[in-house]
């Protein structure tokens, strides 16, 4: 028996009644997995993600299909239009989606919806507008005598 201890709701088996977020409809790999699984946990309460939702297998070369059939996440676009255009492009919901990153604790949340779009091997300066990080407090980085 699992019992819910917080005030967060159960996580539906159904995907279509996730409105608060736009998560692919089968998971194929055990990062994308990790990043939905704690998207959700902000919301929801769960103690695993449905096995209907995750589609991963062991060696993409022992799948019965085609490998050509397999679909690739496109390099992320580097500007901010170019972008909100493909996801609109292919129907895919940008209301959780706030680019011009502003603040740092927005940039794992905004990464973590991108990545389940796009293949991110470096992050486009055009979606960042971070201020810089304060000054380190403690003195390990000082000169001590």
């Amino acid at each position: 028996m699992i019992v819910n201890s917080t005030e967060k709701p159960n996580l539906p088996d159904d995907l279509q009644l996730i409105t608060e977020y736009s998560i692919l409809i089968s998971i194929t790999s055990t990062k994308t997995l990790t990043e939905v699984a704690r998207l959700l946990r902000e919301t929801y309460y769960f103690y695993c993600i449905s096995d209907s939702w995750i589609k991963i297998h062991a060696n993409p070369t022992e799948v019965n299909e085609p490998t050509n059939n397999l679909i690739e996440k496109p390099i992320i676009l580097d500007e901010i239009d170019k972008i909100l255009t493909y996801l609109k492009n292919n129907n895919i919901d940008t209301t959780q989606l706030i680019l011009l990153i502003t603040t740092q604790k927005s940039v794992s949340e905004t990464l973590s919806i991108l990545h389940q779009y796009f293949t991110i091997k470096t992050i486009p300066s055009n979606i960042l507008d971070l201020p810089p990080l304060p000054e380190p407090t403690w003195g390990i980085f000082s000169q001590q005598q």
